[in-house]
């Protein structure tokens, strides 16, 4: 069943990812056509409350908790490619599905702001990076492990940071909950993930047992994600 489902999951991504490469610099389009309904209306903080409902894998995540996110974790992709450089041309005609997606999205823009293209591409743009935002939280979330979300979770907890002493604690329990999986991987390692994926920021130098790890703005839109989608934090690992 994983199977069928990742094997959907990358059809549809590549499908997607082959659009927006002609455009240049929208991925996430089918999520405009929902979105943006009453946008031109509502305050931004609607409009992100909108798109925190769409999902590049569907309304809720399918994600099997298996050993292979230690595999995962240490191959994890870059979110999001830069284009490449140079001109680009109009994108080729879209496909049968994308097709009814764009007119409605086209028509929608046009009555929310007529004639104002700068207007209508500030909006789309808006909205296409708020929805590739949502789609990077699901890929952190795909590799994550439950332990660095539960040391993630306490660093809120406790005003926004963590010491390195609670998070060697929670990385321990999921050591003593986990073996097989952490017995010969060391703190730093486990720490590492959250780090370069800027859920919180390093430890000052010279680091100690007291030494502060402070959450992010991209940790704490994480953590928000996962109530928003109401994802389980207790995973694997």
């Amino acid at each position: 069943m994983l199977r069928q489902v990742r094997s959907k999951e990358i059809d549809m991504e590549a499908a997607y990812a082959a659009f927006a490469g002609a455009l240049g610099w929208a991925l996430p389009f089918a999520a405009a056509a929902v979105i943006i309904v009453l946008a031109f209306k509502a305050k931004l903080g609607s409009l992100i409350d909108r798109v925190k409902g769409f999902s590049l894998w569907g309304n809720k995540a399918e994600l099997a908790e298996t050993q292979q996110q230690q595999v995962e974790q240490a191959a994890a992709p870059a979110i999001l490619p830069p284009p490449a450089p140079g001109r680009r041309e109009l994108p080729p005609e879209p496909i049968s599905t994308i097709a009814p997606i764009e007119q409605d999205m086209r028509e929608r823009l046009q009555t929310g702001s007529p004639g104002d293209i700068e207007a209508q591409l500030a909006w789309a743009i808006r909205v296409a990076a708020s929805a590739i935002m949502d789609r990077d939280m699901e890929v952190i979330y795909r590799v994550i492990f439950g332990s660095q979300i539960a040391a993630i979770k306490e660093a809120n907890l406790r005003g926004g940071a963590i010491t390195v002493k609670r998070a060697e604690e929670i990385f321990e329990q999921a050591k003593a909950r986990f073996p097989a999986l952490h017995e010969s991987r060391p703190l730093d390692q486990w720490a590492e993930f959250i780090f370069q994926r800027g859920l919180a920021t390093r430890p000052e130098e010279p680091v100690g047992p007291d030494s502060l790890s402070h959450l992010t703005d991209l940790g704490k839109q994480f953590l928000l994600f996962l109530t928003a989608k109401g994802l389980s934090e207790d995973r694997y690992g």
